[in-house]
């Protein structure tokens, strides 16, 4: 029977079971590759080892944290770095008397007009 489990998880979606060893070292490395991995190609992803059920640490984003009961709250506390910048389009000037249109005006043409 495999000791360790090692899962993956994404800033959003499921975690997912990734590869399962006997020695701890051994899965300590797995993960220590995929963190070079993922620094490479810079995806954000957090790893987190398993003893049977319970959390022995959890790696992502260039740290790790050890212990079960402070990681499970850690993803409440991390802050979201993504800023939302509205389109240039929706800031470009128009006249006064023109109301704004969230949709594309499609003007008619004359053949739809004369029919």
């Amino acid at each position: 029977m495999l000791h360790y489990k090692v899962t993956k998880k994404y800033q959003r979606g499921p975690e997912q079971a990734i590869a399962k060893f006997h020695n701890l070292d051994d899965a300590k490395l797995f993960i220590e590759a995929k963190l070079e991995w993922d620094q490479r190609y810079k995806v954000e992803v957090n790893y987190i080892l398993y003893d049977f059920d319970d959390v022995l640490e959890e790696y992502g984003s260039g740290s790790a944290t050890s212990g079960g009961a402070s990681s499970q709250g850690q993803g409440a506390q991390q802050t979201n770095s993504q800023v939302f910048s509205p389109s240039p389009l929706q800031m470009a000037p128009r006249p006064g008397s023109v109301p704004y249109s969230s949709f594309k005006d499609v003007k008619k043409s004359d053949d739809d007009e004369k029919k």
